[in-house]
């Protein structure tokens, strides 16, 4: 994001020096204010007397020739002023539930019963379904009483492989029944009564519907952005007017690539839940991943970064100075001004109508306006086209 914003300022800010120079060649403007602006930061390196007052008279003038144009070019000067600012990063996936389950038998057998149907909700050992268990009774009351025997007659070894048989088929007997294991929804049953189905075969899926979270893909763009705890807002798609609240819970720690992309996992769990709400909806999960409150702040397109600084076209005495300014959080429109500006002061906000007009007469001429134009930089080294 940052790097188009620098490449479409530096790309405006070219404009309105294109502009100037056409229309009256005050493009020295650009190199001695960019000076004074590199100055101002580094510390203040003086030229010769005479240089510097004839320096700032040029400056002071050609200020407010390029003001007055960007005035016709109808680019407003707006005041610094105080705003809260969110950052978001916006991502798409879908709605998944912390526990759900596909229950199966752990033996096989012929299906005597199926208790529930689709949408039934259950409470936690509720019987749901059974095999018929007519030979797993018989097999364990068979080694029940190979054990008894063994504990009045035989050594301790053979007591022990006895109690081993018993419990075996204890655990194959309660493997005919199929109980609940929390509280839930049955989603799915995917077998009937007198089928014979085989040992982990997926016979009932069971779905905890309170406790949701919403699984999104983030992009390896904004992933260095996101972390565990921070707040969400999640929409859903088949019901655009629900926000339901939510934090992030964990972000995976491997990516997965998609077409061009990489997108990384992130689970958001929602702190609340409502009954419209289904696994596999699809959900929009908005993360705030920064915010300043009543911070100075100007616009987006107000700012043009240049050789690791930052400088906005600030409206002093009827003409333009570049400010050097320390930014902050950015929501796209609006950018924190931690240091250079204060509250009031009005810079230039944006440079798209020069752009569009600059843009609509080349059209209309087939050239540039005046003739031919050097662009130049706000590190003065010129770029001819």
């Amino acid at each position: 994001m940052a790097q188009r914003r620098v490449l479409g300022r530096a790309l405006h800010w070219s404009v309105i020096a294109a502009v100037v120079l056409a229309a009256g060649g005050v493009g020295t403007w650009w190199w001695l204010a960019a000076r004074r602006a590199e100055g101002s930061a580094a510390g203040s390196v003086r030229p010769p007397a005479g240089a510097a007052v004839r320096g700032e008279a040029v400056v002071q003038q050609e200020g407010r020739d390029l003001l007055r144009l960007a005035s016709q070019a109808g680019v407003q000067a707006v005041p610094v002023q105080r705003v809260d600012i969110r950052r978001y990063v916006e991502a798409t996936g879908t709605i998944t539930s912390e526990r759900d389950v596909t229950l199966s038998f752990g033996v096989a057998g012929r299906l005597e019963a199926v208790h529930v149907g689709m949408g039934d909700r259950v409470q936690q050992g509720d019987l749901l379904a059974e095999l018929d268990d007519t030979s797993l009774r018989l097999a364990y009351v068979r080694a029940r009483n190979a054990y008894e025997q063994a504990r009045l007659e035989q050594g301790s070894a053979q007591v022990e492989e006895s109690r081993l048989a018993m419990e075996a088929a204890r655990q194959d007997l309660e493997g005919a029944r199929l109980v609940a294991p929390f509280d839930g929804v049955v989603v799915s049953v995917d077998a009937q009564a007198g089928e014979h189905v085989s040992a982990s075969q997926a016979v009932v899926r069971l779905v905890d519907l309170s406790a949701l979270r919403v699984e999104v893909s983030v992009d390896e763009v904004d992933l260095p952005y996101v972390r565990q705890g921070q707040a969400a807002v999640v929409t859903v798609r088949g019901y655009p007017d629900l926000a339901l609240e939510g934090e992030v819970e964990r972000l995976t720690p491997a990516g997965r690539s998609q077409g061009d992309l990489v997108l990384f996992d992130v689970v958001v769990r929602l702190r609340e839940t409502r009954d419209e709400l289904l696994p596999g909806m699809t959900a929009t999960a908005r993360i705030e991943v920064a915010r300043a409150d009543g911070v100075l702040a100007v616009p987006e397109e107000a700012v043009v970064e240049t050789g690791g600084r930052a400088l906005v076209s600030q409206v002093v005495d009827g003409s333009i100075v570049l400010t050097p300014v320390e930014l902050g959080v950015s929501d796209g429109r609006f950018v924190e001004v931690r240091s250079g500006l204060r509250e009031g002061d009005r810079v230039l906000a944006t440079n798209y109508e020069v752009y569009r007009r600059l843009a609509g007469s080349n059209s209309s001429s087939g050239g540039h306006p005046g003739g031919p134009v050097t662009t130049f930089r706000l590190d003065s080294r010129p770029v001819g086209r």
